[in-house]
């Protein structure tokens, strides 16, 4: 973060859609201030990840099409949050997004402003202890089982 400021990368083909939504956070009120950089392609988003602090990701794009898109975005900047940003997704499309490695789920329409900007500064406080947690979890399974990384995580066994 830069000043304080909340560094977004808003991937989202409609360019209408994404003035809109970042009109709506710009609040001068919004409890999280926010520096905003748009992708409207998968391309574009993964260029632009390298001074991201959270990605707010639309999964369908010109190049690529739902969790395709979280895990292309994920692979290429394993440390940076996701939030995908859906107009609307069933509860098990939402799981599967979260399992594919989302830290958050968001609906462009129905959401609080005010929790849509804390929810995406909670996403980036997640992912830092994720990443902090990780040896942690490493070292704690060595000499009392088998630690493995697994689709969804850590998994750590007790013999």
């Amino acid at each position: 973060m830069d000043n304080g400021s909340l560094r977004v990368l808003l991937v989202e083909e409609n360019e209408e859609a994404a003035m809109l939504l970042r009109a709506d956070l710009d609040d001068d009120d919004a409890p999280v201030r926010m520096a905003w950089r748009s992708a409207g392609t998968l391309k574009e988003a993964i260029a632009g990840l390298h001074d991201a602090d959270v990605v707010l990701l639309a999964l369908d794009l010109p190049d690529s099409h739902g969790l395709d898109t979280l895990r292309a975005v994920r692979s290429a900047s394993p440390e940076t949050p996701v939030v995908v940003l859906e107009s609307r997704i069933e509860l098990e499309a939402a799981v599967q997004a979260l399992r594919a490695g989302a830290q958050d789920v968001l609906l462009r329409e129905g959401e609080d402003v005010d929790g849509m900007a804390r929810r995406l500064r909670f996403a980036v406080e997640r992912e830092r202890a994720q990443h902090r947690l990780a040896p942690l979890v490493a070292r704690a399974g060595e000499g009392r089982g088998e630690t493995r990384e697994g689709g969804e995580g850590v998994i750590a066994q007790r013999n």
